[in-house]
Order: structure tokens, then C-alpha cells, then sequence
């Protein structure tokens, strides 16, 4: 594993954070987004630009290039706080790709939306030719917005469990907006009552992969908000005076701040393993993710609390913004598995492997 920038991680990432600086503060666009009658420019050249066809076959109209590659285009969309399902079209696009090719091709072109479900109690059963899906889905990102829906695993019986594919607006589903605490997101509950899904919207193999690429694409916007903040943080220490000097002389701050840098130079350093190891097949890429989403939880929220902290009492005012980095870190780290789950995962993983067990520390 080379742990340095390719030329073409270096190129997404230089091109998203271009496309994503069009996007007004943060603060203004919760309100934006409820009075706009179009597309914005910015997402028109998101979709031109085919950043989010990085990871998907060429088939479809991808790049047909690695997670590894596709990685700083969704860091730079947690640094930007994009409000755009990002992570979920990327993620969506490739795994639909040799499934539902058309859908996949759509997705990459803007032409439809597909979302993702995190946390679901749903089942199948069989009705005739057909099958019918009831239950509901937790709070679940850009179900709003969106004409499909994505989940991972449903029961279909006897332990079983199919990934399945259903349209929002079909009858039967129903969805309910909810408030999160990410200002620039959309969340919703969506309820399933008896709704009917074609066989062919049904496949098995691919729902442990589209929960491990989403649990690494929302690390990496994790990443993103941490980096922004912190360097918002930095650029503070060396402005502010106090008694003559730049607060960031003060040997306490200078501590805070080498901490942090440690602590996303680790996680960029666990999401790159990660994505190397689901790039390469390796059989360790789920406890690869895993190691990386339990990390990054915790240690980018660290880093935003640290940079609000920094500002005095001006951080936590609501024109400055930096809350909104910690709201979207808030977020992203209780979806696909918060820390706690998966050190779980990584503590079963490996008591079955190499016969070790230790304590999960909460």
C-alpha cells in the first residue's frame, strides 16, 4: 500500500473542492434550498464534471476507478458540507452497476436519486410471482428527495436476507420528514405497508459491501468537517491577540492543536487502509472499515470540539458556523454503525479468528 497521493486523488480532489466552493455558507443553506425553483450551477457542474461516477464501471458512465480514488471527493464534500446526497449516489451508482444498469447510468447523469437505508425492520414474503416488503426504515438520509430506495438487508426467512430495490412513490410507502441535527441534510422515516417488489429488483451478495462502502464514505466526510474546522482553528490562532500576542504562542493551545493534527493524520491514514483493502478483495476490508469508523466517530468529533473551543465564546455562536462542522461529524458518526458496533464487529472478528477475545470499552 503506498500511502502517498496519487496524481489522480490529487486532480478529484482539486475539482471538488473547485465545484464545492460555488456552495453559499453554510448557515444560509437550509433556507437556500426552501426558496430555490432550480438546480443550482453548482450541482449542474458536479454532475459535468462526472464526480460522482468516479468508482462506477464504465458501462454505466463511470470512471471505473478505485474507492481509493473516489475518497477525497466525499472528504471534500464533508469539508464543505455539501448538501447533496454524495456519499449515497456514489455508493448507490456502483453497486447498482450489473444489477440495474439503467437506474445506475440515471443516478450519474441526475436524472433520477436513490438513497440508502441504514438502520431497518423489514421482512419479505412471497406472494405469487411477486414479493411484498413491510416494516420500516430509521431516520434515513435524502429519503425525501429521493425516487428509490436502497436496503441493504432485508429477511426474506430462515436467517436469509436479500439487498432490494423499491421506489419511493410506490403505493404502500409511505415517509415521514424528520429534523436532524445536520442542518444541511435531509432525514426521514419511511414506512413499508405491504408494498410490491419485482423479483428482478431483489439480489443477494451485495449488501455487507454497500453497508461497508457507506460506514467509509461517511468516515471520510467525518474526515472533512474535522479538517475544515481545524484549519479554521489554526488560521484563528494566528490572527487573535491577546496582551500583545497571537493566542497561538500559548503553549496549551499549541498542544490541542498537535493533538489533533495526530488525530487526522490517523484517520486518514485508517481510511486509506480501508479503501485499499476493499479496493484489493482482501477478506479484512470489513474490520479494515471498521476500525476506521470506530476511530473516526470519536476522534473527528474531538477535533471540532477542540477547534469551537479554540474561538473563545465566538465558537459557539451560530453566524460563525464551525457548529456545523460538528453536526455533520454528530451525524455521519451514528450512521452505519456508530463506534461502539463496530468494535464490536472488530472484537467477535477477532475472537473467531485468532481465538482472542477483550473487552469492548464504551
Amino acid at each position: 500500500m503506498n500511502i502517498e497521493s496519487t496524481e489522480n486523488q490529487r486532480m478529484f480532489a482539486d475539482v471538488a473542492k473547485r465545484v464545492f466552493s460555488a456552495i453559499p455558507f453554510p448557515s444560509t443553506i437550509v433556507e437556500d434550498s426552501k426558496r430555490a425553483q432550480k438546480i443550482p450551477n453548482w450541482v449542474s457542474t458536479m454532475f459535468d464534471a462526472q464526480l460522482l461516477g468516479v468508482c462506477a464501471p464504465e458501462r454505466v458512465g463511470g470512471l471505473g476507478l478505485g474507492i481509493a480514488d473516489t475518497l477525497p471527493i466525499v472528504i471534500e464534500a464533508g469539508s464543505a458540507v455539501v448538501p447533496f446526497p454524495v456519499s449515497e449516489t456514489l455508493a448507490a451508482a456502483k453497486m447498482l452497476a450489473g444489477w440495474q444498469d439503467g437506474l445506475a447510468a440515471d443516478l450519474l447523469n441526475g436524472k433520477r436519486s436513490c438513497a440508502i437505508a441504514d438502520v431497518l425492520d423489514a421482512r419479505l414474503v412471497r406472494r405469487n410471482e411477486w414479493w411484498v416488503l413491510t416494516g420500516t426504515c430509521e431516520p434515513t438520509s435524502w429519503a425525501m428527495e429521493s425516487d428509490f430506495l436502497l436496503l441493504p438487508h432485508v429477511s426474506i426467512g430462515d436467517g436469509d436476507t436479500v439487498t432490494v430495490l423499491t421506489s419511493l412513490s410506490a403505493l404502500g410507502c409511505k415517509r415521514t420528514r424528520l429534523q436532524s441535527i445536520d442542518l444541511t441534510h435531509s432525514s426521514a422515516l419511511v414506512y413499508f405497508d405491504d408494498v410490491l417488489i419485482d423479483p428482478s429488483h431483489l439480489v443477494t451478495g451485495i449488501g455487507d459491501k454497500l453497508t461497508h462502502l457507506m460506514a467509509l464514505f461517511v468516515t471520510a466526510e467525518m474526515l472533512g468537517a474535522a479538517r475544515t474546522a481545524f484549519r479554521l482553528a489554526t488560521e484563528y490562532m494566528m490572527l487573535r491577540e491577546q496582551f500583545g500576542h497571537v493566542i497561538g504562542k500559548n503553549q496549551v493551545l499549541k498542544h490541542i492543536a498537535a493533538d489533533a493534527l495526530v488525530r487526522l493524520e490517523s484517520l486518514t491514514l485508517a481510511l486509506d487502509f480501508a479503501a485499499w483493502s476493499m479496493d484489493s478483495g482482501s477478506a479484512d476490508g470489513g474490520s479494515a472499515v471498521s476500525v476506521a469508523k470506530s476511530y473516526g466517530g470519536d476522534a473527528a468529533r474531538k477535533v471540532a470540539e477542540d477547534s469551537i473551543q479554540i474561538h473563545g465564546g465566538i465558537g459557539f455562536t451560530w453566524d460563525l458556523g464551525l457548529h456545523h462542522y460538528l453536526r455533520r461529524i454528530l451525524r455521519c458518526a451514528a450512521t452505519f454503525g456508530n463506534a461502539t458496533d463496530h468494535r464490536s464487529h472488530l472484537s467477535g472478528a477477532l475472537e473467531r479468528n485468532r481465538g482472542l477475545t477483550f473487552p469492548i470499552i464504551h
